[in-house]
């Protein structure tokens, strides 16, 4: 049927996908390259959805939530960020966890309406505050941290601007 996670999502296949892990229930959708998943949690926090779809990463708990780009050939096919790569692309982890749990996987009806984005929920795009972290992230040594100015400036550049 399918090898792996990212072989699933190759041959289009219609997945759903159930499994706990630390008391956190997860329900996965996978369809057409699209990946769903729904978390539910002991507290509020806990709770959130995700969807994959056409390069974006939607993360959302309540009315807010962050949408993030990346490219998703940069996964190689265990879930972890190509070789070529200095660091895991965004979905990486998301992407390792559904691996983990892919025996979980059955095949199933599943609708194009739950890889929508909801349309009351806020995205706000995280992409360009992860590349300029990345950038920042490239002149630091292995092992050790970021400069405590270069935090700042980070920081200040990504602060609510309020206005009076």
């Amino acid at each position: 049927m399918f090898g792996s996670i990212k072989d699933a999502l190759s041959k289009s296949l219609s997945l759903q996908c159930m499994y706990e892990e630390n008391g956190k229930k997860t329900t996965a959708y996978i369809k057409a390259g699209a990946v769903r998943a729904d978390m539910m949690g002991g507290t509020k926090e806990e709770n959130g959805s995700v969807i994959v779809k056409d390069n974006k990463m939607y993360f959302w708990n309540g009315k807010e939530g962050m949408m993030l780009t990346f490219d998703i050939d940069q996964i190689s096919p265990s879930g972890t960020a190509a070789k070529t790569q200095p660091s895991k692309t965004p979905n990486a982890d998301f992407m390792e966890g559904l691996e983990k749990y892919k025996d979980a996987c059955k095949p199933a009806v599943v609708s194009d309406t739950l890889f929508t984005p909801p349309s009351d929920v806020k995205f706000v795009d995280q992409t360009k505050m992860i590349e300029d972290a990345q950038k920042l992230m490239k002149g630091v040594t292995p092992g050790s941290a970021m400069s405590e100015e270069d935090l700042k400036k980070l920081m200040q550049q990504y602060q609510p601007t309020t206005t009076p």
